[in-house]
């Protein structure tokens, strides 16, 4: 697995807000890059100079300035913490960002959006995310942000996802954020720390290619699948692997590291899709109001699973 992502938990401080020497976050949900080897300018050098001319770069706002591709962008702490969160989660909407990355900092937040879509780094759309409910501001990164995030401010290893996956699973992948930070909040409350996290789009891929390259090497189909799955510590129901909407990867409070596998039931769910995840041994989520649905549908088929509400 890929070096730890996820070194610092906490909101979006006042005292932290335009400190380079702080990592502040509520879910820093990606890697915080090495400055000597992912960040051009910055804190490398007390008084940065353009590459190209030699003269010193302002800093402006509390901002740093960053060089990639013969551009000068400038981030503040808070806006790479913004974008490696949306490059690990692809969409989240302005409302979780506000209350669970800014700490109720609403101005703080806008201030970080419209700098970094003036930097054309961001896009923000308003979309109806729950069936008759009002317009919700989402965000997620830009072509430039993605290219940007996966250069400068993640690992080489990690993905950096951005834009809508699937449009019809909108509402449900804009959740992921909140789900992610309610457990990591759980985590914490025991002691322990979220280090890793991966997407099931992630998840996915790696499992098929996995198992492809094991029948081109001569395994039978089932064989590999079988290996894989125990490899990557997933369980096989009904022939299918099963793969939660999130895995995060968690140092306990006494050193050990342990997964812990995410699934956000929504109202679409088939009690028979239901039933393979709680099989699989996956943590539910559910919005309020769900939670007693899902578990009446497990209960029918003779299934308890944990089921936490957003």
């Amino acid at each position: 697995m890929s070096r730890d992502i996820l070194d610092d938990s906490r909101p979006i401080a006042a005292a932290d807000r335009d400190s380079e020497r702080s990592a502040p976050s509520a879910a820093r949900a990606c890697a915080t890059a090495d400055p000597s080897t992912h960040e051009v300018g910055a804190r490398a050098r007390e008084h940065p100079t353009d590459a190209r001319s030699g003269r010193p770069i302002a800093v402006r706002d509390g901002r740093q300035p960053m060089r990639w591709r013969d551009q000068t962008f400038h981030l503040r702490t808070s806006e790479r913490t913004l974008l490696r969160t949306l490059g690990t989660f692809r969409t989240v909407p302005v409302r979780d960002l506000e209350d669970r990355l800014y700490g109720g900092d609403a101005r703080r937040l806008l201030a970080d959006l419209r700098s970094l879509g003036t930097q054309d780094l961001v896009l923000t759309y308003g979309v109806t995310l729950r069936r008759g409910g009002p317009p919700e501001e989402i965000v997620t990164l830009s072509t430039r942000g993605q290219q940007l995030t996966a250069a400068q401010l993640m690992p080489p290893d990690r993905p950096v996802h951005a834009g809508f996956d699937k449009p019809r699973e909108l509402a449900h992948d804009a959740a992921l954020f909140r789900m992610f930070d309610a457990e990591r909040q759980r985590v914490e409350a025991a002691g322990g720390t979220v280090r890793q996290v991966a997407l099931d789009a992630e998840l996915k891929g790696q499992v098929a290619a996995a198992v492809n390259q094991a029948v081109v090497r001569g395994a039978r189909f089932e064989d590999a699948q079988r290996a894989v799955a125990e490899a990557y510590g997933l369980r096989i129901v009904d022939g299918s692997v099963q793969i939660p909407d999130l895995r995060l990867e968690v140092e306990t409070a006494a050193g050990d590291r342990t997964r812990v596998d995410l699934e956000l039931a929504t109202a679409h769910y088939k009690p028979s899709q239901l039933a393979a995840k709680a099989r699989a041994g996956f943590t539910f989520y559910a919005e309020p109001g769900e939670a007693g649905r899902i578990s009446a549908a497990l209960e029918d088929r003779g299934l308890v699973a944990e089921i936490v509400s957003l």
